[in-house]
């Protein structure tokens, strides 16, 4: 779509600012053409004036179109201290070498959805952006020495992740406290061992290509529960 065509659909739904949607409503069936379309259109009003916006394929009207209908973006940024740890093997023996880095980072989300899907992406997001923010600005974190000398991500060795979020007053809202529920679920504590880890962390491990060396909890004498 070219900028003209673009800017004549922006001119010609201003003209429904103003207006309130007050029901949905469909077009009336053609008896010459029974198997045409019939459209489903918004009935507005604004005082005393009515409009109906019919749902369409094209200004021609060549089919029933669709109306992508979302949330409005709500999005805050939280104040978030971050523990990151992870924990490496040493001459695969029962020795472990843990590391561990604190940091604040501001993590931006948004809040619009207030249901469970909305929720589960929250808490998806929250750990994308903190494990963005070690791969791409944290080498301190993301480069130690292997065995042989070579270097290896420390992001592979992902153990757990803590979340402590700066929350605003509005939490307190019994309106709007269905929109924290993320930060309550875990407690904002997330465990990368293989046999520790939740739907949020399976989903995170598997699209972001973390925690792949990370050997489940007990399997070697000496390591670390990370749930402690």
């Amino acid at each position: 779509m070219g900028n003209e065509e673009l800017n004549y659909l922006v001119k010609e739904y201003k003209k429904l600012e103003g207006y309130t949607i007050t029901g949905v409503t469909t077009s009336a069936a053609d008896e010459d053409y029974p198997g045409e379309d019939r459209f489903v259109g918004l009935v507005l009003e604004k005082g005393v004036q009515e409009k109906i916006a019919w749902v369409q394929r094209d200004p021609e009207g060549n089919g029933r179109g669709f109306l992508m209908v979302e949330d409005y973006p709500d999005v805050h940024t939280f104040n978030t201290h971050v523990i990151a740890t992870f924990e490496r093997p040493v001459n695969k023996s029962t020795s472990y070498n843990s590391k561990q880095l604190t940091f604040s980072l501001n993590i931006s989300l948004d809040l619009a959805d207030r249901t469970q899907f909305g929720n589960f992406n929250r808490e998806w997001e929250a750990l994308a952006q903190v494990i963005k923010f070690l791969r791409y600005s944290s080498f301190e974190f993301t480069t130690v020495l292997g065995d042989d000398g070579r270097e290896e991500s420390g992001l592979d060795y992902l153990v757990k992740i803590d979340l402590a979020y700066t929350t605003p007053d509005k939490r307190k809202s019994s309106k709007t406290n269905k929109a924290f529920d993320f930060m309550s679920r875990s407690k904002s504590k997330y465990y990368f061992q293989p046999d520790q880890r939740d739907d949020v962390v399976a989903d995170i491990v598997k699209l972001l290509g973390v925690a792949s060396k990370t050997q489940p909890h007990g399997s070697l004498e000496g390591a670390t529960d990370a749930r402690k």
